[in-house]
């Protein structure tokens, strides 16, 4: 059986959502491996073509972070948060946000069901084919209304969205999204005893690296270049190959008993 929207989202909040392919996982279990090869059971840390299950750049970094000692020395920075707004009579408001926060709206970090409304007054006037709940056909009907503002992290929206629509009582319901410039950072770099650990070998990390000299640099994936360019500046490499650094990362984030939800 493959996945539906919640499992899918689900299953991000462990491993990143911008996990590749996660439609064709079939398994609640699956094996975790170096490098992906377009098995359904499968997540890779590095895929081998753009079909392949893989991590994407945000796994990586949150695997990177449950094996890498010491400090984070650079970030990487995304803004992946929707907001939802939508309109609902007073009779709805407490089914609404319900269901609203059971689908994964209004998480941000440590926190669920966080959610804004304020009331108002809205206003329509049904047509001829119209089937209002509220109202009658031709008469212009006014509605105390909230205005409810919810917090959504991208992977969510379709499974939020369904949520909202299934519970709404209006035949046309307002569902507004706006994305939201809330940056979420995740350490890209670590270093301890003048050791650096990364995923892959950027230019901005280069360029750090060769400003600040670390003795050494374990890192998955180097360009020949890049490893020349350490190598002038008298900077060790330790290639751990694909998997070597990452891998037992992610199965630490796969293991968690109850992964939070991603602050993103």
């Amino acid at each position: 059986m493959m996945l539906g929207n919640l499992e899918r989202a689900r299953l991000q909040d462990r491993v990143g959502p911008d996990l590749r392919a996660v439609d064709r996982l079939v398994t609640e279990a699956p094996t975790l491996i170096a490098v992906a090869d377009d098995q359904p059971n499968e997540i890779g840390v590095w895929g081998r073509s753009s079909r392949s299950i893989c991590l994407g750049k945000w796994g990586r970094m949150r695997a990177l972070g449950c094996v890498a000692p010491g400090v984070p020395r650079l970030w990487w920075t995304t803004r992946p948060y929707l907001k939802l707004v939508t309109f609902v009579p007073t009779t709805h408001l407490d089914r609404v946000r319900e269901a609203l926060g059971e689908a994964g709206a209004g998480r941000a970090g440590r926190y669920a069901y966080t959610a804004f409304w304020v009331g108002g007054q809205g206003s329509f006037l049904p047509l001829d084919w119209a089937r209002p709940s509220v109202g009658r056909i031709g008469k212009l009907t006014v509605v105390d209304e909230y205005r409810v503002e919810v917090l959504v992290p991208q992977w969510y929206q379709q499974v939020v969205e369904a949520a909202l629509l299934d519970v709404h009582p209006y035949e046309e319901a307002a569902v507004d999204w706006i994305r939201l410039e809330n940056a979420v950072r995740v350490p890209k770099v670590w270093e301890a005893g003048n050791e650096w650990w990364c995923a892959e070998m950027e230019p901005d990390i280069l360029q750090m690296a060769e400003s600040s000299r670390p003795r050494c640099v374990h890192v998955e994936r180097i360009g020949w270049s890049a490893e020349l360019a350490l190598g002038r500046n008298g900077i060790a490499v330790d290639r751990a190959g694909p998997g070597g650094i990452l891998l037992d990362g992610l199965t630490r984030l796969w293991m968690e008993p109850k992964p939070p939800h991603i602050s993103c």
